[in-house]
């Protein structure tokens, strides 16, 4: 069996040292000549995952025709922000045959699309043969085979056990799941969950007002996986609630990493430069338009979301955000 990663940040380069000590044929392509030359002449990716060597059984591509030719499978791991134009790289080169997996987490801005949905719009895929993998997974603990557990979900559930078995190991459990949409919402919304922990973080308060964010960010996350039609079982799976946790306390965590600076006090320029530098993506900055876009297309509120999207804007201050949330009308919780 043949896969190919489009993609070669991190996430993709993690998946392809777990993926190669299996018996298949992995290919890893790069976007562009001076990435590739970097993983071939030094089997690392020095740019975006240091101090990990690519086995020689990955081969390194540039040429998406290249890349993709024969493969059974193509794993999509390139940044929300990037995808579609990345997409329309590969379009003419793609097999009848092939089956896709899209890695990746996030919300297009434009359109409101998650990752899979613009895949499928670029490439005209029928859904039966589109698959999502979600859940807690910093890409150096997968690298270093520390215990992770991911879902992949798919309306075909013949596709869904297929990858299942490719991806799990010892080291790598996999559940399946036919919530594709939940599947896919999950890892945006509580991206933007943990740039909020993260600024609670930066501004010098506790534990109490993180876990207040929290577990109101996931009844957010409710409302609008209510209205669009996700299941509950996967709001409190591995997909959203299992992920919210890590990113919204890990130091790994970018998407953290972005809003303890912004509580701290750095301009949003500022703050983004800093953790992303170069070519490496905050997931829940990326999705923070499409995901408000997406809640309002569906009359759902997300209080949260829109004090963080004022914050990044320099419309107030995060101190100033969060005084405006403990104001809010009154309620019951229920």
């Amino acid at each position: 069996m043949k896969i190919t990663i489009m993609g070669a940040g991190a996430w993709g380069t993690s998946i392809a040292i777990m993926l190669a000590r299996k018996p298949l044929e992995i290919t890893l392509w790069a976007n562009t000549k001076e990435l590739f030359d970097e993983l071939v002449s030094n089997r690392e990716n020095i740019t975006y995952f240091p101090g990990y060597t690519i086995p020689n059984q990955v081969a390194i591509e540039v040429d998406p025709l290249t890349a993709v030719k024969g493969a059974d499978i193509l794993i999509s791991a390139v940044p929300g922000k990037y995808l579609r134009d990345v997409a329309r790289k590969f379009v003419s080169h793609l097999e009848n045959k092939i089956e896709v997996l899209s890695v990746s987490k996030g919300i297009e801005s434009e359109s409101s699309f998650t990752m899979s949905q613009v895949l499928m719009d670029e490439w005209k895929l029928d859904e039966s043969r589109v698959a999502v993998l979600s859940g807690p997974n910093f890409a150096k603990e997968v690298a270093e085979r520390m215990p992770t557990v991911n879902v992949i979900a798919s309306k075909n559930e013949a596709l869904a056990l297929k990858l299942q078995s490719i991806f799990s190991s010892e080291t790598f459990r996999v559940y399946t799941s036919s919530d594709i949409v939940g599947a896919e919402l999950g890892g945006p919304l509580k991206n933007v969950v943990a740039i909020g922990a993260g600024i609670i973080e930066g501004l010098g308060y506790g534990d109490n007002t993180k876990s207040a964010l929290i577990v109101r960010g996931l009844e957010e996350i409710s409302r609008l996986f209510e209205a669009i039609g996700a299941k509950e079982t996967t709001l409190r799976g591995l997909s959203c609630l299992g992920d919210m946790i890590a990113t919204s306390t890990s130091n790994l965590s970018r998407n953290k990493s972005f809003g303890v600076l912004l509580g701290r006090g750095l301009t949003p320029d500022s703050a983004k430069n800093e953790v992303s530098g170069v070519g490496k993506a905050i997931e829940g900055l990326d999705s923070l338009a499409g995901l408000l876009k997406l809640a309002n297309r569906y009359n759902v509120r997300l209080p949260i979301a829109e004090e963080i999207m004022s914050i990044v804007n320099s419309q107030i201050t995060a101190r100033s955000a969060i005084k405006r949330l403990m104001g809010r009308e009154l309620k019951s919780e229920s």
